[in-house]
């Protein structure tokens, strides 16, 4: 008895020590159990500051219908870039299979210094969204309250400006470049009258075959006339071989720049120059896709 004992005071410990640890890393990375979305590390905001934050978050996320976090955090030995994406991919954060969202960081340089990187970091449908192009519109937006140290401030008209993008929809011409291949893939939206048109070009084509079908099937061929056809199907089963060469006239080769981002600031952030409608995109340490961009205050 002593034994089963021991061993049901082993086992009950190790349950204890399992659930602390779940209870830690669910409060360090914001797990979806809950509905908290702001996760104040370096304590940037006021209690009254995230409760109001929380609630237009909240609203955000019903009119965008994606996930929306804002995160503060001290630098650690990540760039932002890193940091950012590792805490929306390792915090289950995210919308449907695309895990389709944007996360805002303030990655402060060190407890008492007022510098540190702004950085937005989407995900799944929120990449074609907030193109390189928007991404650097929002940071303008939020510079300067960032400079006044007005973090909550920089985060409504975050959450605005995002709102107000995913309203407009997709910029004509958008398209996603990989950063880590070159690989380019372009947009292309089906509108109501070509999904009709298709339809119906469909249904013509498909009434069409079976019309076909329908008469060939209703003919009735004599005996002669099927004999008749037998020997002209055996009349042309011959084949006739002949020498044929191909010979090299001339050869093109086309080359074609890859825009690239020239970045101006810091880690791997993409703010500077942009192209209309581009969405760089990059590989998070897990595996997945994200888009993105920062800038230092």
């Amino acid at each position: 008895m002593k034994k089963i004992k021991g061993i049901m005071t082993g086992l009950l410990i190790c349950v204890f020590l399992i659930m602390g640890s779940m209870a830690v890393w669910a409060d360090q990375t914001g797990a979806v159990s809950g509905q908290t979305r702001v996760f104040d590390q370096a304590g940037l905001f006021s209690e009254t500051e995230k409760i109001q934050l929380e609630e237009e978050i909240a609203q955000c996320r019903k009119n965008t219908k994606m996930d929306v976090v804002v995160v503060s955090a001290y630098a650690d030995d990540r760039t932002a870039e890193e940091y950012a994406d590792d805490y929306y991919d390792y915090g289950g954060f995210g919308v449907g299979k695309k895990a389709s969202g944007v996360l805002l960081l303030y990655y402060m340089d060190g407890p008492g210094q007022s510098g540190g990187e702004c950085y937005i970091s989407t995900s799944g449908t929120m990449i074609t969204l907030l193109t390189d192009e928007r991404i650097e519109t929002i940071l303008d937006d939020v510079y300067g309250n960032l400079g006044n140290r007005d973090f909550a401030a920089a985060s409504q008209i975050f959450l605005e400006d995002v709102s107000d993008y995913v309203k407009q929809g997709v910029e004509s011409g958008q398209y996603t470049y990989d950063r880590d291949t070159g690989e380019i893939v372009r947009y292309r939206s089906i509108r109501w009258y070509e999904a009709v048109a298709a339809v119906v070009i469909a249904g013509i084509l498909a009434g069409s075959v079976c019309m076909d079908i329908k008469k060939r099937y209703a003919m009735k061929q004599s005996s002669r006339e099927a004999a008749n056809s037998l020997q002209a199907y055996r009349a042309d089963c011959a084949f006739h071989f002949s020498v044929t060469g191909d010979k090299l006239v001339n050869q093109f080769v086309r080359s074609i720049p890859i825009p690239r981002n020239t970045s101006g600031g810091s880690g791997r952030g993409h703010s500077g120059g942009s192209s209309s409608g581009r969405s760089t995109v990059h590989t998070s340490s897990s595996g997945r896709s994200h888009g993105g961009g920062g800038r230092r205050f």
